[in-house]
């Protein structure tokens, strides 16, 4: 039995939980910043065919990390990390005004994506301790919307600081300001987390075996492929929006960022309450047909409108997707795997947000114009829909059960 399960806090507005969501709105708004990272290193007068693999170097840390710290994270070591992963983000920030070359970009992206791995992880361990009973979608919900939020403010307060420093180097550096208020979070919620009984997960095995035991059921590892797919999907379109923005000569290609998250925030904000009861098979097919469709409109319209308009439709998709995907690999897994499995979902976001950018950056590289990188992306949320309807989910209650181990 979790935590949550055992306390009387059946709310989603728990202390523990504000926390978290507070530290998971900091971590993002960190990463949120990099939207135009391309633009930057284009300037800077990097190679093209360097940019894409800059690009994921900060996911592809975080994609061969967390597999290896996330069965040895639990409720009591959580904390700990989260501290000190926030220093390393705060470093690399800084750092970031000071490599301007492949070697030195390479490496503090390797060092940022370490932080940023290791921050998520931590948070994530203890995050589903505190989950009240019957309430996963919601809180996957609101949790996912503190991840989110940080992409519809941040761009747009990235250009207006680059109209005051000129150089995305020396705002970054000003982002890692943002990151102390995490820090100070952490002393109250360690004093909270102490105060709680030891979890047995604890004591569990670490390591290959404990993933390979959490990756039995088969609902678990097909919705982890659906996340995978979702992903390269959405990080082709968030990496190269602003390249096809440019080509059409939108005014103010952030505000694709603004109206999609305004979107995606409005659908959870409104919709968390009834995600637990919806067929979560049918929500998330149509969910990602839906998304599929609007990205093949975005490349080929010309006007900046329905570029807005589309990324109304966007967000709205990923509103609905993202937590119902969250809740439902919470749902399939044992109570004793869900705090791994949320981080290995965390990791197929990780393998996204570095094979989508290479992806994108090769066929860029190659002659494929922008519009065309809408098009292989709308191909991945037509694959992630074909995985999800062929995936069979139990239902109780309205919400999908795990499968026995090695179904």
């Amino acid at each position: 039995m979790t935590t949550a399960e055992s306390s009387p806090a059946h709310s989603l507005l728990r202390f523990e939980l504000l926390v978290l969501y507070a530290i998971a709105l900091l971590a993002f708004c960190n990463i949120a910043v990099f939207y135009s990272f391309n633009i930057y290193m284009e300037r800077l007068g990097i190679a093209a065919e360097w940019r894409g693999p800059l690009l994921g170097m900060e996911p592809l840390a975080a994609l061969f990390l967390r597999p290896l710290i996330s069965p040895r994270l639990h409720l009591r070591n959580g904390v700990t990390v989260m501290a000190g992963s926030l220093v390393l983000i705060i470093a690399a920030l800084l750092a970031y005004r000071f490599a301007t070359t492949v070697p030195t970009l390479a490496l503090v992206r390797l060092l940022h994506g370490t932080g940023f791995v290791a921050l998520v992880s931590g948070a994530a361990a203890v995050f589903v301790h505190f989950i009240p009973p019957g309430k996963s979608a919601a809180a996957f919900g609101v949790f996912t919307i503190m991840t989110q939020a940080p992409f519809a403010i941040m761009p747009p307060f990235m250009e207006m600081m680059l109209r005051h420093t000129g150089n995305e180097a020396v705002a970054y550096a000003w982002v890692s300001l943002i990151m102390l208020p995490a820090l100070a979070l952490l002393y109250p919620l360690r004093k909270r987390v102490e105060r709680l009984p030891e979890e047995p997960d604890t004591k569990l095995a670490t390591g290959l075996d404990r993933i390979r035991e959490s990756l039995l059921p088969r609902n678990v590892r097909r919705l982890l492929l659906v996340n995978l797919l979702l992903f390269m999907a959405v990080t082709t379109v968030y990496f190269f929006i602003k390249d096809y923005a440019l080509s059409i000569r939108m005014d103010r290609p952030g505000l694709f960022f603004t109206f999609y998250i305004c979107a995606m925030l409005t659908v959870r904000a409104f919709g968390s309450p009834f995600f637990d009861r919806l067929d979560k098979r049918k929500g998330i097919t149509f969910a990602l047909l839906l998304l599929a469709a609007c990205m093949i409109f975005l490349g080929e319209t010309k006007a900046q409108w329905a570029v807005l308009g589309l990324a109304v439709i966007y967000g709205s998709c990923l509103g609905a997707a993202m937590p119902l995907l969250g809740s439902a690999v919470y749902l399939a897994s044992p109570p004793q795997s869900r705090g791994l499995n949320t981080n290995l979902m965390l990791s197929t976001i990780d393998a996204g947000y570095v094979f989508g950018p290479l992806l994108g950056g090769a066929l860029l590289a190659s002659g494929l114009m922008p519009s065309g990188l809408f098009l292989v992306a709308a191909g991945f949320a037509v694959l992630a829909s074909i995985v999800t309807w062929a995936t069979r989910f139990q239902m109780e209650s309205g919400s999908p059960k795990a499968e026995p181990a090695g179904s």
